[in-house]
């Protein structure tokens, strides 16, 4: 490849960790990544709540950029910027961050709440059903940055007060580099809020003010991808100048860089897990009445939706079973208790080697479902020769691919004329895992290019040039 062909940069800011991509230009070939752990949570105000903090996130954006080689920087023409969806941060106008003027690769954030995160369940059932009623395709639940509002207006008052803008974290990075006042925030993190009309592309004002919501905290929408502003300030070695995208969620990202044919339905197992497809005006007008409540209708790019089964339950479920025999190995005193990366990598040995019969059933609903919050795990089927490691984790797998086919059956797959499944994360890197998708959904499973969010980003870049 020639060293003078312009670069892409993609940012996603995920859930536990930072990645940025780079991605050539012309033929769309991916020539560097990073990823940067975030270790960001932080206690919560709240026994429910899942919170982060915004200055350790800025810290992984900002180490990983001193990873990206010097030879890559001066060709970046432009930078692509997604993230965790539904989350929200507030800040004030004039003094969220402070960027230095003598070394402006220090970002330093001031006035800016902790991150609430699409995993805060402080929005219980009860709060629930007491907002407003939405009109939109997508069901307000917990963790959404609308309900969180509502929440914190009720609750926190005074932590309310004290700013006056809000956005996800990726809208909170596009105005930092920008140096902008006001939030742009695309149609797909609007829909991840809640009260967002998805086919009109507008909030829904009327039904929040009837509410006393603080409609002021309401960022002006755009198009995915579309240039937001421009890089300010000269930092990690990029020229000013350089566009910015109104930041897209990483879900739709992640379907935009694994997405090969108009037929394939891409399915995500990552932290959370997704299966989704691009769906077009003329499905969603016909279909709208007899879509389950388990599938969301949410914006996609270039005036586009996708149809989307958005399951809680993902990989930190089986993150979670890993964390319980670490300390169950702390509990018998094992001594040399290997780290929690050689245990994940030796219990998906073990599944793998199971045999495809095996009787144990496992529903790994750990945090409910956002169309079913009161929803738990469970365990049946249990005999004295089926709770061997292995057998317990293919079970938990298998359990997360079925909670995904509950929410999104086979027949409204069908009915899409879905003739593929596309699989991205890393837990669909496996062999036998893709077995358990193909033999559920019965639908042929190929791994994408790379299903990768930050590079999602980077391709949403090119689609409005």
């Amino acid at each position: 490849m020639e060293m003078t062909q312009d670069i892409i940069l993609g940012i996603d800011l995920g859930t536990t960790s930072v990645k940025l991509c780079l991605v050539n230009k012309k033929d769309h070939e991916v020539v560097y990544t990073t990823t940067v752990a975030t270790n960001a949570s932080v206690p919560s105000d709240d026994e429910n709540g899942s919170e982060q903090s915004v200055p350790l996130i800025l810290q992984a954006v900002q180490k990983a950029f001193l990873d990206v080689p010097d030879r890559y920087k001066n060709r970046i023409r432009a930078i692509g910027v997604c993230g965790q969806m539904h989350g929200c941060v507030l800040w004030r106008s004039g003094s969220g961050w402070k960027i230095d003027n003598e070394c402006s690769d220090s970002i330093q954030i001031v006035d800016c709440s902790h991150l609430y995160t699409w995993q805060d369940g402080r929005c219980n059932t009860n709060f629930l059903q007491n907002l407003p009623a939405s009109q939109s395709t997508v069901k307000v639940a917990t963790g959404f940055g609308c309900a969180t509002l509502f929440w914190l207006l009720q609750n926190r008052p005074e932590l309310m007060y004290q700013f006056n803008r809000a956005g996800t974290i990726q809208d909170f990075l596009v105005c930092i580099l920008c140096d902008m006042d006001s939030v742009i925030m695309s149609s797909q993190n609007a829909a991840s809020w809640g009260y967002y009309d998805t086919i009109g592309n507008c909030w829904e004002v009327e039904i929040l003010q009837q509410a006393s919501f603080p409609i002021a905290l309401l960022p002006k929408t755009s198009a995915a991808g579309e240039k937001a502003g421009y890089l300010k300030h000269k930092m990690w070695d990029l020229e000013t100048g350089i566009p910015v995208s109104v930041a897209a969620g990483d879900m739709q990202c992640s379907i935009l860089s694994a997405l090969k044919d108009r037929t394939d339905a891409v399915m995500n197992i990552s932290t959370s897990a997704q299966l989704a497809f691009v769906a077009d005006h003329e499905f969603i007008h016909h279909n709208l009445s007899k879509i389950p409540t388990s599938i969301q209708i949410q914006p996609f790019f270039q005036d586009r939706f996708i149809s989307v089964a958005a399951a809680l339950n993902g990989g930190n479920c089986l993150a979670t079973f890993v964390n319980v025999l670490s300390c169950w190995m702390k509990d018998l005193a094992v001594v040399d208790l290997p780290g929690k990366e050689k245990i994940f990598d030796r219990i998906l040995q073990l599944a793998s080697c199971v045999d495809s019969q095996n009787s144990l059933k496992i529903k790994p609903t750990l945090l409910g479902e956002r169309h079913d919050p009161q929803s738990r795990g469970s365990i049946s089927h249990i005999t004295p020769h089926n709770l061997e490691l292995g057998n317990v984790v293919k079970a938990i797998l298998c359990g997360i691919v079925h909670n995904l086919n509950d929410m999104m059956p086979n027949e409204f797959l069908q009915k899409a004329g879905i003739r593929r499944i596309v699989g991205s994360g890393r837990l669909l890197t496996f062999a036998f895992v893709c077995d358990i998708v193909e033999s559920k959904f019965q639908l042929p499973v190929t791994m994408g290019a790379s299903g990768d969010a930050a590079t999602g980003a980077a391709l949403a870049m090119m689609l409005s040039e």
